[in-house]
C-alpha cells in the first residue's frame, strides 16, 4: 500500500494515559480549513474529516479517489 503523498504531516495523540496512538494527514484543505484525510501511520485506519455535517459531494468523490489511488480499501468507507 502506497503510504501517501510525500507531504503528510504526522502526529501523535494520547487519549489517556495509557492509550495512544500515530496518525497522518495526507490531504488537507489549507484554503479553508474544510476537510482533512487522516490515517494511522501504518495505514490500517482512515478517516474522512470535515468541519460541517455534510461535506460537498465533489470534495468527498475527490478525497475518496485520493484514498483509493494510494491504496486504501474505499468501499469500507
Amino acid at each position: 500500500m502506497d503510504s501517501g503523498p510525500s507531504n503528510s504531516c504526522a502526529f501523535a495523540s494520547q487519549f489517556f494515559w495509557i492509550f495512544s496512538s500515530d496518525y497522518k494527514i495526507i490531504a488537507l484543505d489549507t484554503e479553508n480549513y474544510m476537510y482533512s484525510m487522516v490515517t494511522s501511520n501504518k495505514n490500517k485506519y482512515l478517516w474522512i474529516l470535515s468541519r460541517t455535517p455534510k461535506m460537498d459531494e465533489q470534495g468527498y468523490a475527490k478525497l475518496v479517489e485520493q484514498a483509493y489511488n494510494y491504496g486504501f480499501e474505499v468501499d469500507k468507507l
